[in-house]
């Protein structure tokens, strides 16, 4: 054991630093909060409560201030290789105090820039617009200003847009100052502050992962406390197992001339099941441990709720499906999170916050409109009839179906669903966070930035059985903007999505069983619902967990 240096904490936060800097939306409020936090971060191991895994504080280090709080780490953990067993995992260090606490508001802040402005573009104007609808008005001019993207035509273009964007951004900052001046607004669009981070964790922990230039903690929310854990794993090794996940998945998802051969196909197979099993003893299960929920749910047991809000490479691991087990591995404590927690994910407290209030508000009933896209059968097998059942479960109206699914048609539905639900394909843009889009059964494309603008008055569930529709941009993949997240943005407090290229047939049963599920007679949460539908799926096909660890719960 060793104490932790205040050297070995900053560059956690620098990294999150460097990359809020980057974006050209950044604003004042956002670089300050992101500064800020950098200082709190680098006092992690001087300040708070800090214990290791047997919970005894640790020895005051040589650097330490008279008074301030100590912390225990483990011995250096080698790198997990690249193929082979998951190396043995110390129990992380953890520590807890005002500056985590503090820590934890400025960096919901600083993270995810252009996240927070379209949260901000999406925020309850109600009582604004009633009091000041000049000012409701200017604040949407500005938000829509910075979501506008233009492709560069002549030399110059792209840094003039760029600058363009910064005085709106910093309009925008002087807007919302000038609004908390208003009498009974001093409040509007405040950060959320530990008080109200820990009340989001009343019904399950949070647990950000931050991914930052060299250490990777996980920051644990619970209705009494937050926690900073120091994981075993460092940032080259959670960068390099999310690579080799990726480039697996390909490989069993080529097509046509660059299809995989039988050989590949199997590496490919063997290296999904080694990731989710270095996940589950790196990173999932000590968190899970630390949380006190890491042990198998039987019978009819209650399920515990956790919720992950991944940044940088954590964003590629599907965290709820990790498990180890391999009859020969010598680790001890194997087991596989889908037995032990309901996982959700959020791109942050704030879009939670939302989410969460406008479940509260709509709540889950089956009454309102529904908005059902599906290809034809004769695109993606299965899927038009999984379409149809849902709407009969759910008593719409015609689905569209191919050639009916225009964009017009599907904006125009969207604005007043309370369910929608597509089935159709779907990309991710790597250059750009706010590029994802579906491909519309029309042959239309919905860009992510139109279904952000859409803004349904009774939204209250989104089904996504298309194409990675919650892969987030690898250049800039803290901003959490992908087809999942816009759902939630757009006024969904809850949305299924996938990681990764999914097989219709499979599809097909998910959609069926989930449904049946969510609004039949079970009459199970969503995120509940869609936990046992790939629970079912992986007892069909348990060494094929390139299918079923591809569905994932987003939001409330």
């Amino acid at each position: 054991m060793r104490a932790l240096r205040a050297s070995e904490l900053p560059p956690a936060i620098d990294a999150m630093l460097a990359r809020a800097l980057t974006v050209v939306s950044v604003t004042s409020m956002d670089t300050e909060a992101a500064r800020e936090a950098a200082v709190h971060l680098a006092t992690l191991s001087g300040a708070g409560t800090a214990t290791g895994a047997t919970g005894a504080t640790g020895a005051k280090g040589p650097a330490e201030a008279p008074g301030a709080a100590r912390a225990t780490s483990p011995d250096a953990v080698p790198h997990a290789p690249t193929t082979g067993p998951a190396q043995p995992t110390d129990p992380p260090t953890t520590v807890t105090g005002p500056d985590v606490d503090r820590a934890t508001e400025l960096l919901e802040r600083g993270r995810g820039l252009l996240l927070s402005r379209r949260m901000e573009a999406r925020a309850d104007l109600g009582e604004l617009r009633s009091a000041h609808p000049e000012l409701a008005d200017e604040f949407e001019r500005l938000t829509e200003l910075l979501a506008a993207e233009h492709e560069p035509v002549a030399p110059g273009d792209a840094e003039r847009d760029r600058l363009a964007k910064l005085r709106t951004s910093r309009a925008l900052d002087g807007l919302v100052d000038h609004v908390r001046d208003r009498p009974g607004f001093g409040d509007f669009l405040r950060p959320l502050t530990a008080d109200q981070l820990r009340a989001l964790a009343a019904d399950g922990p949070v647990v950000v992962l931050n991914h930052a230039r060299q250490l990777c903690h996980a920051v644990v929310v619970s209705e009494r406390s937050i926690t900073a854990l120091t994981l075993a794993p460092e940032a080259e090794e959670v960068a390099g197992a999310a690579r080799r996940l990726r480039e697996a998945v390909d490989v069993i998802n080529a097509q046509g001339a660059s299809r995989s051969s039988p050989a590949e196909l199997v590496a490919a197979g063997a290296e999904v099941r080694r990731t989710l099993s270095w996940a589950w003893h790196r990173i999932v299960r000590p968190v899970l441990e630390h949380v006190g929920a890491a042990e198998p749910v039987h019978g009819g047991g209650s399920w515990p709720r956790i919720r992950w809000v991944p940044t940088g490479a954590f964003h590629a691991l599907p965290l709820h499906a990790a498990q180890c087990t391999r009859p020969d591995c010598d680790q001890g404590g194997c087991g596989a999170a889908l037995d032990t927690v309901v996982s959700s994910y959020v791109p942050g407290f704030q879009t939670l916050a939302h989410a969460r209030a406008r479940a509260e508000r709509c709540g889950l009933a089956t009454d309102g409109g529904a908005l059902l896209v599906a290809a034809p059968e004769e695109e993606l097998p299965g899927v038009e009839a999984a379409t149809r059942y849902a709407a009969g479960l759910l008593g719409a109206g015609e689905p569209l179906i191919g050639a009916a699914a225009t964009r017009e048609a599907v904006l125009a539905g969207l604005g007043g669903a309370a369910w929608a639900h597509f089935g159709c394909h779907a990309a991710s843009d790597p250059a750009a966070p706010s590029g994802a889009l579906l491909h519309l059964p029309s042959g239309e494309s919905l860009p992510v930035l139109d279904i952000c603008r859409a803004r349904p008055g009774t939204a209250r569930l989104a089904f996504l059985a298309a194409c990675g529709t919650a892969r987030t941009s690898e250049r800039l993949s803290d901003e959490a903007i992908h087809i999942t997240g816009a759902f939630l943005l757009a006024g969904f407090p809850t949305a299924v999505g996938t990681l990764w290229e999914i097989d219709s047939t499979h599809a097909d049963h998910v959609t069926r069983d989930f449904y049946g599920r969510a609004v039949g007679g079970a009459g199970q949460g969503p995120a509940l619902a869609l936990h046992h539908s790939v629970r079912a799926l992986r007892e069909r096909i348990p060494q094929r967990p390139h299918i079923w660890a591809a569905y994932v719960h987003a939001g409330a």
